[in-house]
């Protein structure tokens, strides 16, 4: 095999631009109706949430305060994880994870003293597995307690998905109508859609403070985004423009 020196090209474009770099809370978890579990060795932390009915990972982020590769590798581990369903986990190997991040099928990714980095994936592994039962345990509690109702969010997503943006934007305008533009109205502003992009981040101007609504949980942008999470799509984001 043909030893590669210095990182993978595929190593060094997905540390610079990882896409499921972040946290989850368990009050994230609680919102969505979801088990939260995490699993953390040495640099890498890992952030799955987890339908306890269906024991299937709905999303994962990670954190990472490690190199290139620790950011890479937790990229495509959180990739993979995602839509898998727990007790399946246990066959996903650090090899396999090093093979997707090569260039060529021949060069491995990383040079040779840094190979011994990809053992991480099946401790992490392990902990997710050992641990998720807790986790499932603690979660039914939390729901009893709370009198909680789990959201199916995989619903909503194939519901979100089958609409045409058209109809989309429908239910986004009726929901700015109903929750948000007479608290910016009262104060001489208003809001627009500008655009939808990728039927997740919706682009708005704005003008004005909603008194009534938005200062004092975080801005009128939050407000704007949290009543469209809520009443609308989980999945969308807000971003002036």
């Amino acid at each position: 095999m043909e030893i590669q020196e210095e990182l993978s090209q595929k190593i060094m474009d997905i540390a610079a631009k990882p896409t499921k770099r972040g946290m989850y809370t368990i009050d994230d978890a609680i919102e969505k109706g979801l088990g939260l579990a995490t699993s953390k060795v040495r640099d890498i932390k890992i952030y799955l949430l987890v339908n306890i009915e269906t024991d299937k990972i709905y999303d994962v982020k990670f954190f990472s305060y490690g190199k290139k590769v620790s950011v890479a590798l937790a990229e495509v581990l959180s990739s993979i994880l995602c839509g898998r369903v727990v007790d399946t986990i246990r066959d996903i190997k650090g090899a396999f994870i090093e093979k997707e991040l090569r260039d060529e099928p021949d060069k491995i990714s990383v040079s040779p003293e840094e190979l011994e980095k990809f053992e991480i994936v099946e401790e992490l592994i392990k902990i997710i597995v050992s641990e998720y039962n807790m986790v499932k345990s603690k979660t039914l509690a939390l729901r009893e307690e709370q009198k909680l109702v789990s959201v199916d969010l995989e619903e909503q997503d194939e519901e979100w998905a089958s609409l045409s943006n058209e109809d989309r934007l429908v239910k986004i305008e009726k929901c700015l109508d109903d929750k948000v533009r007479a608290g910016l109205q009262m104060d001489g502003g208003d809001c627009q859609v500008e655009e939808l992009k990728d039927g997740k981040e919706l682009f708005i101007s704005y003008s004005g403070a909603c008194g009534s609504c938005g200062s004092s949980t975080g801005g009128t942008l939050y407000f704007i985004e949290d009543s469209l999470k809520k009443m609308v799509y989980h999945g969308i984001t807000v971003q002036p423009v």
